[in-house]
């Protein structure tokens, strides 16, 4: 099953596959292209289990978090690594998870595992969470790594 979440401080529409918890495409809408069947939700906040609705509130995972890093990137090429992360954190504020998360998340893109202490529990959170996803992430990532 598919599902249409709506995130309207961000104007941000995602369509989740509900099966695998994986974001399958985020788009940046208007108000009147906002698809009918949408769910509205009040935020967005990371999470170490797998991307699910709670309330009004739109969990995403470390796999979740890489797709919307590669959104970001394909809206307008950010000037630097860090442009593309502060663009990134700015659409979590004040979520506690982020810095750990987004960390995970590049790690397991990149397949550095060499990691100790709560760095390695989020890694592992995030590659137990979405195994084959990584594993073809990380055969992309190996073929051409991205230039920031």
């Amino acid at each position: 099953m598919i599902s249409t979440i709506y995130y309207p401080p961000k104007r941000l529409q995602f369509v989740i596959d509900d099966e695998r918890t994986i974001i399958e495409t985020i788009r940046s809408v208007r108000k009147g292209e906002v698809s009918p069947i949408a769910t509205n939700v009040d935020g967005l906040r990371m999470t170490t289990e797998r991307t699910h609705i709670e309330g009004k509130i739109l969990y995403i995972d470390s796999y979740g978090l890489a797709e919307i890093i590669l959104w970001v990137i394909g809206q307008r090429q950010p000037r630097s690594g860090r442009d593309l992360f502060m663009k990134v954190m700015r659409m979590f504020p004040g979520d506690p998870l982020i810095n750990d998360l987004l960390r995970a998340s590049l790690r397991a893109t990149t397949g550095l595992r060499d990691v100790a202490g709560e760095a390695s529990y989020h890694l592992h959170c995030a590659l137990d969470a979405h195994p084959e996803e990584w594993a073809e992430l990380q055969a992309l990532w190996k073929s051409r790594p991205l230039c920031i």
